[in-house]
């Protein structure tokens, strides 16, 4: 977190974090143990399962569900942005709802990374303090990941805010950091910290 006059406050409550990353098409994950992560594990893509499974997936629930109203429809990933927003699909200009096919979309592929989560990190997810869940596709998998880690025991996982920016706050930090060691924390808070955060950016 950013102070004018400490630079950067380490405001990490726990010492020892897990980290979901689920983007467009692949699934990271990472442990951070005492503060620092475990390179250990050298490749951190963990699953080419994302969202995108979810969009094919929800994408052949909706034409199956048209189909049995005798209609058709195509659906591009552009309609799936805002399906996944809106829970309905416009059609001949009327909204139907689709939030059970999301649903079933979602519950169809959520198991598939908890698992690849849970192999690759083994019996270290019992030493965490929280695992934290971000990238674009975290508010779609929130729920169902939440669900199936609590059926296992795991009751630990965090949802960031705004979790499709977390990876780009975090790399500016860290250069904003890097900055701060070249020309100063003060000229570095000024110059690359209030302009996006603000002056009471803390």
């Amino acid at each position: 977190v950013f102070d004018p006059v400490n630079f950067i406050i380490n405001n990490v409550k726990h010492k020892n974090l897990g980290v979901i990353d689920i983007g467009h098409g692949t699934t990271d994950a990472a442990l951070f143990i005492n503060g620092t992560i475990d390179d250990r594990r050298k490749d951190h893509i963990i699953s080419t399962v994302a969202t995108t499974a979810v969009y094919d997936a929800l994408r052949k629930l909706i034409v199956a569900k048209f189909d049995s109203m005798g209609k058709r429809i195509k659906v591009t990933d552009e309609d799936l942005d805002q399906v996944i927003r809106s829970k309905e699909i416009i059609h001949l200009n009327k909204p139907i709802p689709v939030e059970e096919e999301i649903k079933a979309a979602v519950d169809e592929v959520a198991p598939i990374i908890v698992k690849a989560v849970l192999d690759a990190w083994g019996d270290e997810v019992y030493r965490l303090n929280a695992i934290y869940l971000t990238g674009g596709g975290a508010h779609i998998f929130d729920n169902a990941i939440r669900e199936l880690l609590a059926e296992k025991g795991i009751d630990i996982l965090v949802s960031l805010e705004n979790p499709q920016f977390a990876n780009v706050i975090g790399f500016y930090m860290v250069g904003a950091l890097v900055q701060s060691k070249m020309i100063g924390e003060t000229a570095a808070f000024e110059q690359y910290v209030i302009p996006v955060f603000g002056a009471n950016a803390a």
